[in-house]
């Protein structure tokens, strides 16, 4: 009977610890993080994300890069700023930016 208890209080206490190490998984620097891509099936997908310009797209070894976001917009660097792609729609007389969609996948 002693074995038994010790076991289901050793297992309480991994669960616990356990648990407890999940909680502190969510803090990054003092500050609860979030998920921000979260897979769906064989993608990770964000919906109407704001982070522009938030990862680099290196090619070659020279200085060019490209910067990508969560917005359909580009950054080119060239050395130095080489100016910005975003895309649009235009129908007959109105137009609007992809950026200012009222949602983006």
């Amino acid at each position: 009977m002693k074995k038994i208890s010790f076991f289901i209080l050793f297992l309480i206490a991994v669960a616990t610890s356990t648990a407890q190490q999940a909680d502190t998984s969510q803090w990054w620097h003092g500050k609860v993080r979030q998920i921000h891509y979260k897979p769906e099936g064989r993608d990770f997908v964000l919906v109407n994300g704001s982070r522009r310009f938030n990862r680099a797209l290196y090619g070659t070894n020279t200085a060019f890069r490209v910067e990508a976001g969560d917005l359909p917009e580009f950054a080119l660097y060239m050395p130095g700023m080489g100016g910005n792609f975003k895309f649009g729609l235009v129908s007959a007389n109105k137009s609007k930016w992809l950026i200012d969609a009222k949602s983006i996948r």
